[in-house]
C-alpha cells in the first residue's frame, strides 16, 4: 500500500466522521451547514462517498487493473463506512440516521466504480501497442 494513498484515505475518511458527528445549531461550523438548503446537503452525500470509493478502488488496485474481487471489496468497505456514519448520527443532538442518505452514499459509490472503471480501461490505441508484432 502506498503511504500517501493511505494517508489521504485515513485523512477523508476522518474527515466525513468528523462531518457525521457535528450537532446541528450547537457550533459554528454546524449553523454553517444549516445555511445550506437540506436537498444540497442530502445530494452532497453522492460526491462525498463516490470520492471515498475512488479512494479505496485506488488503494486496493495499487496501480493494477480493477478487477472483481477490488470491486467487491471497495463497495463493501464504502457502505459499511456509510452505514456507520449513518448510525452514529442517529446518536448526535438534532441529527438523523437516514436510510435516504444511505442510498445517496450507496449511489456515489456505485456512481464513482462505474466511473472509474470507463476511466481506467484500457484504450484501443494502448491494446494496439502492446500487441506482439508479427
Amino acid at each position: 500500500m502506498h503511504p500517501v494513498r493511505t494517508a489521504a484515505l485515513a485523512g477523508y475518511m476522518g474527515l466525513l466522521l468528523l462531518v457525521s458527528l457535528i450537532p446541528e445549531s450547537r457550533t459554528s461550523v454546524g449553523m454553517l451547514l444549516e445555511r445550506v438548503p437540506s436537498t444540497l446537503q442530502n445530494l452532497l452525500h453522492i460526491p462525498a462517498f463516490g470520492l471515498l470509493a475512488w479512494l479505496w478502488i485506488e488503494q486496493l488496485n495499487a496501480g493494477g487493473q480493477t478487477n472483481g474481487r477490488n470491486v467487491a471489496w471497495t463497495l463493501l468497505i464504502v457502505l459499511s463506512y456509510a452505514l456507520l456514519t449513518e448510525l452514529i448520527q442517529a446518536g448526535v443532538p438534532a441529527r438523523t440516521a437516514s436510510v435516504g442518505d444511505f442510498a445517496l452514499d450507496a449511489a456515489g459509490a456505485g456512481l464513482a466504480l462505474t466511473v472509474h472503471r470507463a476511466v481506467k480501461l484500457p484504450r484501443p490505441i494502448d491494446t494496439i501497442k502492446d500487441m506482439p508484432h508479427a
